[in-house]
């Protein structure tokens, strides 16, 4: 799957199956003949040729030996295993002596099995072991084993390495997408290994997940206060409906105020704004409260009953949305009281931010607007329990952020949108095989996983995402990656080298995956897949 993370949202997704070399399986080379009697053991018979995939032939065994001295049995050597360089066979068992007839000789010691053959490439046969050293009185020395089959005639020297081919390519290079690795095909007009799919390339959606950005905004009488001339109210409006311009698309926005304008005074009727796509209804009410004729302009009553703002926040349905990541921000000129009277929250705006983020992994952040009026101690407490306090780079005693006036309050809430943006990406089709992805940013190195989630990607089998953390999620944020490619494994085969790859064999239907349908017979029914094949009726 390959899709680009810029600007625009639009993915495209490549499937990525890498074919096996051709399998042929070599036999057993048969036994040696038995020698006549006073005569020397049969010879050892050669290990055959390992096939591509498949392990060499086990060597023959010692002819019987005759009545005078006894041959001495050599060792073959055994054909390179998948991959790998030949290991050493085993030695042929000494001939025995003959009973009776002439004095017998001692029977002769086995000699030594072949050294392994040198490494070669994935998927290729080893080079042969040396002969073995020479045996007892009147024994053959061993054979080596022959080379097996794919391997390269000589040895590679690095960065140089053996291709699927058996021949030595540089670096970077390719004649086979088994000579690429994961994720990657071989390009044969260039012969360099390009991110992609030898199963094809369809495009589906993989669509990145707009986290939910809730703000809790003062309108307490205390707003109508002034700054350089203009109402902290106004001053809030501006900022907020430049934050929702600039994050458009990027963030669902969701906002209520408090106090609301229903009586009594500590009480909430409900939250404005859920969180939505469209931030229009926000910019209209703001817009309009702007009028000091307007009900929501700040005023009466004038209490800041945070605890009760924010324990009707954490009852919103999309809060619970497990594919999508929720931040509350909380903005306040002054003191927000814990308890806004008996009958409010027990435990204060405190204890309700701090149960938001340990129980359910919610953080709020919390902006000081203006001056003068800040409560410190009480803002750096809810800052602290919301799980994200600001790092103040002036004053690291400030664990809220610091918004003096209009532009640094519109500064403070771009800085936490920007940390809020997503890292999620949702996959429109479940992974064939989720050990078996590959992802890629600016379509060069790959990007590791990291099931520890501190730094790369993970996949979320439960919601579908693939998601990243850490400094890579911090890369994403920035903007510093304008590409982001994900490769999903081919479905019914691997897309590792050596792997078989490909659809299942279906003799009597064309082959199917998540990505390549069934169609409709008119006569037997709909299509469906079923275990890689076309089948027909009912599932």
């Amino acid at each position: 799957m390959r899709f680009t993370h810029h600007r625009r949202f639009s993915f495209l997704i490549g499937l990525s199956c890498l074919v096996g070399l051709a399998c042929s399986s070599s036999s057993d080379v048969s036994d040696a003949g038995n020698s006549p009697g006073g005569g020397v053991g049969g010879q050892i018979s050669k290990g055959g040729s390992g096939g591509a995939n498949h392990q060499g032939g086990s060597s023959g065994k010692a002819g019987t030996g005759g009545g005078a001295g006894v041959g001495q049995g050599g060792s073959s050597g055994q054909s390179g295993t998948v991959g790998q360089g030949g290991s050493s066979g085993e030695g042929g068992a000494s001939g025995q002596g003959a009973a009776g007839g002439a004095e017998g000789g001692a029977a002769g010691v086995s000699g030594t099995s072949g050294a392994s053959g040198a490494a070669a490439g994935d998927d290729s046969g080893g080079i042969g072991g040396a002969g073995g050293t020479t045996g007892g009185e009147d024994g053959a020395s061993g054979e080596g084993g022959q080379a097996g089959s794919g391997g390269c005639p000589q040895e590679c020297k690095p960065p140089q390495f053996c291709g699927a081919k058996g021949n030595c390519l540089d670096a970077g290079t390719c004649e086979d997408d088994a000579d690429c690795g994961g994720g990657k095909i071989c390009e044969a007009s260039t012969g360099t290994c390009i991110i992609g799919s030898s199963c094809g390339v369809t495009q589906i959606k993989a669509e990145i997940v707009p986290p939910n950005l809730l703000l809790v905004l003062d309108r307490s009488c205390t707003m109508k206060g002034k700054i350089s001339g203009q109402s902290k109210w106004n001053l809030a409006g501006k900022a907020v409906q430049s934050l929702l311009a600039a994050y458009a698309g990027k963030l669902r926005f969701g906002m209520t105020l408090f106090p609301d304008k229903t009586a009594p005074d500590c009480q909430q009727e409900k939250f404005l704004f859920p969180p939505q796509e469209d931030s229009t209804p926000i910019v209209t009410l703001l817009t309009a409260a702007q009028d000091p004729k307007d009900p929501w302009h700040p005023g009466s009553p004038c209490v800041t009953n945070g605890a009760q703002t924010m324990k009707q926040a954490s009852t919103l349905p999309e809060l619970d949305d497990k594919t999508r990541k929720s931040y509350f921000v909380l903005v306040s000129d002054g003191l927000i009281q814990q308890v806004c009277n008996t009958s409010g929250v027990p435990e204060g705006v405190v204890g309700v931010v701090g149960t938001l983020f340990k129980d359910r992994g919610i953080p709020t952040y919390v902006i000081g607007f203006g001056s003068g009026q800040i409560d410190k101690a009480g803002l750096n407490e809810i800052a602290i329990a919301g799980g994200v306090p600001a790092e103040d780079p002036i004053d690291p005693s400030f664990k809220y952020y610091r918004a003096e006036d209009g532009a640094k309050l519109e500064e403070a809430l771009q800085t936490i949108a920007q940390k809020s943006l997503s890292c999620e990406y949702t996959l429109e089709h479940t992974p064939p095989d989720p050990n078996d992805i590959h992802v890629f940013f600016d379509k060069k190195a790959e990007v590791l996983q990291d099931k520890e989630q501190k730094d790369g990607w993970d996949y979320n089998a439960a919601t579908n995402q693939v998601s990243f953390f850490g400094p890579t999620c911090e890369s994403l944020k920035s903007g510093k990656i304008e590409a982001v490619d994900i490769v999903l494994g081919c479905p019914g085969g691997s897309s590792g080298s050596g792997g078989s790859g490909g659809s299942a064999n279906c003799p009597e239907s064309q082959p199917c995956d998540l990505f390549h349908l069934c169609p409709d017979d008119p006569e037997k029914g709909k299509g469906f897949c079923q275990e890689g094949c076309c089948t027909f009726g009912k599932p």
